[in-house]
């Protein structure tokens, strides 16, 4: 058991224990354990197979639904500005595993501009905060900061550890997902709890700066600094330095290619490994005119950002 007063922590914990040392488990020799899905709780255990069906997506828009964030399927597939050019008419979604289909269904459909920014973060948060937390007794989650490396304000960092550890425990620094302009370090919260207890290893998900309102490098020095913190105290924190590595989904597997580039550059400390979940680490269907024209209809594309040099130079004056 270790003074979180030592490390200079603050927050509160969602279990009545200490934060302890470590657990014995290499994240290279541990796998992530496909769980039959328990429809009673089904955030208790789940089933990687399920986040790909087209079940699991329904559910998920039906609550989308209901809280007023989501529209109805014969909305589901348009453009988000019209189209003109007689070749761009037909959408390409007959081109999409139809597994996937509904998973579009809950992409919001309107550009991402200056003025709806604000407003799909706030979004984004509802949503994140409907969503139930496991109950995993054997983990324990945590809300801490850490002091940025660069001077910058202090970095929010969300924790997951198993209670119990004989041994310095492998660890994740977490990147949230969200184009690097949105998302928290919740929106992963019942997996990383998932994780963490079935890895038996901790897990420190960052809550880095945004863009536009922190332009580069402010987001990577968040996580690097967070990332040298835990090489720093890995002793009172009961981590096993030889393996911290990186893991990131979308914009955050975009962070999280470019951190391990930035500690190489930085010649401190160097991760373990990169885990990178569709990375968002190709900017050619953002910025790129001249594509093929059934490529980027979806999701991050030039078409949503409704103009990207025109958005970016908006948004550090526009959005508060």
């Amino acid at each position: 058991m270790h003074d979180r007063s030592q490390l200079g922590l603050g927050g509160k914990s969602d279990s009545p224990h200490s934060a302890p040392h470590a657990s014995a488990a290499r994240i290279d020799q541990c796998q992530t354990h496909a769980v039959a899905a328990d429809h009673s709780n089904p955030v208790a255990r789940i089933n990687p197979a399920l986040l790909a069906s087209s079940s699991y997506w329904m559910q998920v828009k039906r609550m989308l639904v209901n809280a007023g964030l989501s529209r109805s399927h014969s909305h589901a597939y348009r453009f988000a500005e019209p189209r003109t050019d007689a070749a761009e008419i037909m959408s390409t979604i007959e081109l999409v595993d139809p597994e996937l289909r509904d998973a579009l269904a809950l992409w919001p459909v309107e550009p991402l501009t200056a003025d709806s920014l604000t407003q799909r973060r706030a979004n984004l948060l509802k949503v994140i905060g409907a969503v139930p937390k496991p109950d995993l007794p054997d983990i324990t989650a945590d809300e801490i900061r850490v002091e940025s490396t660069f001077g910058a304000k202090p970095i929010r960092v969300l924790t997951y550890r198993p209670v119990k550890s004989d041994n310095p425990l492998p660890t994740i620094v977490h990147i949230h997902g969200g184009g690097f302009v949105a998302g928290a370090p919740e929106m992963k919260d019942v997996e990383n709890r998932l994780l963490a207890s079935d890895l038996r290893c901790a897990i420190y998900s960052v809550d880095y700066r945004l863009a536009p309102e922190a332009p580069h490098p402010g987001p990577l020095e968040d996580i690097y600094s967070v990332f040298a913190w835990l090489h720093r105290n890995a002793g009172p924190l009961g981590l096993d330095t030889t393996r911290i590595g990186i893991k990131g989904e979308s914009g955050g597997g975009g962070f999280a290619a470019a951190a391990a580039l930035y500690a190489r550059d930085q010649q401190g400390p160097k991760f373990a490994f990169q885990h990178l979940i569709y990375p968002m680490i190709d900017d050619r269907t953002a910025v790129r005119k001249d594509l093929h024209p059934h490529v980027g209809e979806f999701v991050w594309t030039c078409r949503r950002l409704s103009g990207p040099a025109l958005f970016w130079r908006e948004l550090p004056e526009r959005v508060t």
